[in-house]
């Protein structure tokens, strides 16, 4: 979501259309999947109690990320790039979208 926002926020149509065709692009060739949340409380209050500076909606996104068994969560979010208590703790990697380019 905040990636979109970025790119909804670019005031330059040609480099918005530029942007959503690397973004289509990336999904497929990355084979990203998209994802609905079942059962993330316990999750959840585990992410809360290893690191309190993460948001209620950060820590939402996470569970929800490895609930699924994703291998990356991919971020603007500064706390959450590299966290590596997160990482640790449930197997996943936190990463900058650049990092997958």
């Amino acid at each position: 979501s905040e990636l979109f926002l970025s790119i909804l926020l670019l005031e330059n149509d040609a480099k918005r259309h530029t942007s959503l065709d690397v973004i289509t692009n990336l999904i497929s060739t990355r084979k990203i999947d998209f994802y609905t949340p079942k059962n993330i409380y316990d999750i959840s209050k585990k992410i809360k109690d290893l690191d309190t500076r993460i948001t209620p909606t950060d820590i939402e996104i996470i569970a929800c990320a490895i609930e699924h068994k994703a291998v990356n969560l991919v971020t603007l979010d500064k706390i959450l790039i590299g966290n590596t208590s997160i990482e640790k703790e449930f197997k996943i990697r936190i990463r900058h979208p650049k990092d997958l380019l």
